[in-house]
């Protein structure tokens, strides 16, 4: 049996696919609360970014596409790039 064909279906499948949205989001909300208007801004647009890829997964075969993947996981990794750059700028101001 193929990797791949494990991975692309079964509990394996359904966990790895979870994981793209879970991990994402376990980042973002704890910057819900921030005390800073900017990390907030990028925390709130960071998980809206993949909260709403994850409903419209709901209906459409979005990550079986090329564009989708790379949709999705270029902005994830665009927010998450600036939520950490804004907590490293307000803990050198601090």
């Amino acid at each position: 049996m193929d990797a791949c064909a494990i991975v692309g279906g079964g509990i394996v499948g359904l966990v790895a696919f979870l994981a793209i949205f879970v991990i994402p989001l376990r980042r973002f909300i704890p910057s819900l609360k921030s005390d800073s208007a900017e990390t907030k801004l990028i925390a709130t647009l960071g998980t809206l970014h993949v909260l709403a890829v994850m409903i419209y997964c709901l209906s459409q075969s979005f990550f079986t596409h090329n564009s989708g993947n790379l949709f999705y996981f270029f902005l994830t990794i665009v927010w998450y790039a600036l939520l950490t750059t804004q907590q490293g700028n307000i803990k050198k101001m601090a």
